[in-house]
């Protein structure tokens, strides 16, 4: 279990940081917090999956049945969380060091959710295949 402790004036603040290109600050002067980071984490994450896919398949998402896009967002949500997770493990192996030895300073590569595993299509950018 997380313990959360969410302020609706910090999601605000970070939604219009990140709405009109403001840097973006902890909350207190001791540095970023537990919460700063899920805060922001979360409004991130949200102001990316209201982008949506405009695009699905190369079949307009606003034409589709309801039932369609839904199915659409469930898929695009998945995706997202899975380049999310792609990301903090490439983080990772920079934070240990590692980076180096897997891969090349840019990584490129399709990422999606397929029945809860994480799937890697093609790419550049890794040193072992």
């Amino acid at each position: 279990m997380q313990v959360i402790n969410f302020s609706k004036e910090r999601a605000a603040y970070l939604l219009d940081c990140l709405d009109s290109d403001k840097p973006i600050q902890p909350s207190s002067v001791e540095g970023w917090t537990r919460d700063d980071m899920l805060a922001l984490a979360g409004a991130c994450h949200h102001s990316l999956l209201s982008q949506g896919p405009m695009m699905h398949d190369n079949v307009d998402v606003t034409r589709v049945s309801h039932e369609r896009r839904e199915a659409i967002m469930e898929q695009f949500s998945a995706d997202v969380m899975s380049a999310l997770q792609f990301y903090s493990h490439l983080t990772m192996f920079v934070h240990n060091g590692q980076y180096d030895e897997e891969f090349e300073p840019r990584v490129k590569a399709g990422i999606s959710c397929d029945e809860g595993t994480v799937v890697v299509r093609g790419g550049e950018g890794f040193k072992k295949q």
